[in-house]
């Protein structure tokens, strides 16, 4: 939990609406999930799978460019 705070602290402002922003589209993710599993529309996973894709992508770039800053 403290590693968490003190990664969050040390971003800078773009870079915390960046994760605010997908935390959010996060909680997107799971409630698209939640509809999709209970009216059991898989149509709706194309699209989940999507946002999945770039928010890893988000995350990834996020992650080497704070390993990049730090050495």
């Amino acid at each position: 939990m403290k590693d968490i705070k003190k990664f969050v602290t040390n971003l800078e402002l773009k870079e915390k609406i960046a994760l605010l922003l997908w935390t959010i589209s996060l909680l997107f993710i799971i409630v698209f999930s939640i509809i999709a599993i209970k009216h059991s529309d898989y149509k709706h996973f194309k699209n989940i799978i999507g946002i999945v894709i770039i928010d890893l992508t988000l995350i990834i770039y996020f992650v080497l460019k704070k390993t990049n800053k730090n050495h």
